[in-house]
């Protein structure tokens, strides 16, 4: 396809983002591209075009294509990739959330010594390799979270957020403080804005891998970023399937609690020694 197209393409996507301000369905958007070649005089489908959703994955520096099992396709610009986690009635949910391994990834803290996170294509997997040893030779380093990072974040939601101009202020303040994140947390918790902060969050780490995958010149898989409800786990489940669904879950429901909330949790000798083995 030629640059008129993909212009055409820019141009209609551009056009429903602006309205909408979410993800744009497949159908939508083929609906707003026929509108914008007519203008042009041109016909479409044009006969070399194919599937749409195709068509649409031949400029994967343009659009990032999210599939959707038994759904129509959602499509972003690839500058707006946090487009894909905006509450949308086409998504089937507002719970969107970043896969488990790569939020970790992204947003847990590496102590000075301790081991950082990389990818590997080849098993979309993420693996965290120590100091000491060998970095695998496909595996390429995840932008690693930083403490400054993660206020930049919390400051930015705090003046972005539309809320009493004494709220905004005690969030700002929070940042100050000597445990910083998890007074921010608390705040946000007691003042009911938990479900903004999720969302702004959101937003900023599918932005951030984004970035990262472009300059990694990394496909974006649709799995990086889950759009459904999550999953349902049977009774038989086994231990293990119940720790990885609901790891992620548990660190956030952690980050709300106050020191005293913290302090009336009791955790098994053998899990803070297992923890405590891996320092």
């Amino acid at each position: 396809m030629n640059n008129v197209w993909l212009e055409i393409v820019h141009e209609a996507l551009h056009d429903v983002v602006r309205q909408s301000g979410t993800a744009v369905p497949g159908a939508k958007l083929r609906s707003a591209v026929a509108k914008v070649a007519a203008a042009r005089s041109l016909e479409f489908p044009p006969p070399e075009m194919g599937k749409f959703s195709s068509f649409i994955e031949s400029f994967p520096a343009d659009f990032i294509v999210h599939r959707q099992p038994g759904r129509d396709i959602l499509v972003v610009p690839t500058s707006q990739a946090d487009l894909l986690t905006v509450e949308n009635p086409y998504t089937g949910s507002s719970k969107a959330r970043v896969r488990e391994d790569l939020f970790e990834a992204l947003t847990r803290i590496p102590d000075a010594n301790g081991p950082r996170p990389y990818y590997r294509p080849e098993t979309d997997v993420v693996v965290w390799v120590n100091s000491n040893e060998q970095v695998p030779s496909s595996a390429i380093a995840l932008p690693e979270a930083t403490y400054d990072q993660e206020l930049t974040v919390r400051r930015q939601f705090a003046h972005d957020l539309e809320a009493d101009s004494a709220v905004k202020q005690a969030l700002e303040e929070s940042l100050d403080q000597p445990a910083p994140l998890r007074t921010f947390s608390h705040l946000v918790s007691i003042h009911g804005f938990g479900r903004q902060w999720h969302q702004f969050r959101l937003g900023a780490l599918s932005r951030k891998l984004r970035e990262w995958s472009v300059s990694k010149a990394i496909s974006w898989h649709r799995n990086w970023v889950d759009l459904a409800e999550p999953r349902v786990i049977p009774a038989h489940a086994g231990a293990q399937s119940i720790t990885l669904d609901s790891k992620r879950q548990l660190f956030e429901m952690a980050s709300l609690l106050s020191d005293e909330d913290l302090s009336r949790i009791s955790v098994p000798l053998d899990i803070v020694l297992r923890l405590l083995s891996r320092k």
